[in-house]
């Protein structure tokens, strides 16, 4: 009489299941081969609310954007354009990466479903307008042949040439070109576009007393579109996704100040082994002298690269104190 196999067929669901879930995929993500997307809205905004500091109308905007996008269930009416702007170091590209942890099953490193755009591929140069055009609407069409749920990061467009941007058009406004559906995707720009203004009008609450949990976000949606709009010299400002409104969300980044920073020096402490040297003061203290500071009234109030280096000094006190110990570490004066 043959032997029932359904408890071996269970047991090999069940550690395929396990195998996939320590990699991180899961088991869905192994079964409809990575096309698909992983989107929860409440696991987006509990790692952001972990993970990034001192943006708290960031967090809802990005949630509220990709919920309206991917919750329904319908098919979107258009891909999803979001455009974050700000100073350097406040978390644009942090907040790129965590997206597309949370909407694709491999993440910001599976190259078939992210594909980030940078200015060190010459996107900058005039002479490779067209070949750079063709280039984007080549990749994009190819990837999103493979599977329509793509994310595609663009750094830096304030830096681009008038013209590349242009080529996107196309996939933005909710028709099928070329037989291919684009409407999943999702477009995000990081610029500093608008990050004086930004950081200005920040300066000025801060020096007003109102605290950055009181900020709203209409108080800088019309500054970061008027500052986009005026200037026509630049690739991102010129193109035609911005003349003819067709990004969906600007999103503005704050600097940061005292308190966020050294909550990315505690982090950074946390993620090297060391939690006990992200509790000590003096650590952290040592490690915040380093960043350049703005100042009001004599004191410290937004760093001018926001957490940008502080994984690096952190990196190097860790160092120093593991060659002099603790003691004679903490004995160097401050």
């Amino acid at each position: 009489m043959m032997r029932s196999r359904g408890p071996s067929i269970l047991l090999l669901i069940v550690i395929f299941q396990l195998f996939f879930d320590v990699q991180g995929y899961g088991w869905i993500c192994w079964w409809r081969f990575n096309c698909r997307s992983t989107f929860n809205a409440n696991a987006l905004q509990r790692e952001l609310n972990e993970k990034l500091y001192g943006q708290p109308f960031v967090i809802s905007t990005v949630v509220q954007a990709l919920s309206a996008h991917y919750s329904s269930g319908a098919r979107p009416k258009r891909a999803l354009s979001l455009s974050f702007h700000g100073p350097s170091g406040t978390g644009k590209n942090f907040v790129s990466t965590i997206v597309a942890n949370n909407v694709l099953c491999r993440g910001i490193e599976d190259t078939r479903y992210t594909y980030k755009i940078w200015l060190g591929q010459n996107f900058a140069s005039p002479s490779q307008v067209q070949r750079n055009k063709d280039h984007i609407k080549n990749f994009i069409e190819e990837r999103v042949a493979q599977c329509k749920y793509q994310i595609f990061i663009f750094d830096e467009v304030d830096k681009y040439h008038p013209g590349v941007l242009d080529v996107l058009k196309q996939y933005m406004e909710g028709f099928v070109v070329n037989d291919l559906d684009f409407n999943y995707a999702v477009f995000i720009f990081l610029t500093n576009a608008g990050g004086n203004e930004i950081e200005k009008l920040a300066s000025e609450k801060h020096k007003a007393g109102i605290t950055r949990d009181k900020l709203k976000v209409s108080d800088f949606m019309p500054l970061i579109k008027n500052s986009v709009y005026k200037d026509t010299s630049g690739g991102w400002s010129s193109s035609v996704l911005i003349k003819n409104n067709m990004i969906g969300y600007f999103i503005a980044f704050l600097p940061l100040g005292q308190k966020q920073v050294k909550e990315c020096i505690m982090a950074a402490a946390h993620e090297k082994g060391y939690p006990e040297l992200a509790k000590n003061y003096e650590f952290v203290e040592k490690i915040a002298k380093y960043v350049e500071w703005t100042y009001h009234d004599g004191k410290r109030m937004f760093s001018t690269s926001g957490c940008k280096g502080v994984d690096e000094y952190t990196g190097n006190e860790i160092e120093a104190y593991k060659m002099k110990g603790e003691s004679r570490y903490f004995s160097d004066e401050l």
